[in-house]
């Protein structure tokens, strides 16, 4: 989804499609 991309390798999609920083 946009979450993917828009934080991919920075961030980590979660079941309730917000994104967090690892």
């Amino acid at each position: 989804n946009a979450f993917d991309y828009w934080g991919k390798g920075t961030m980590v999609t979660v079941s309730s499609g917000k994104n967090r920083t690892i």
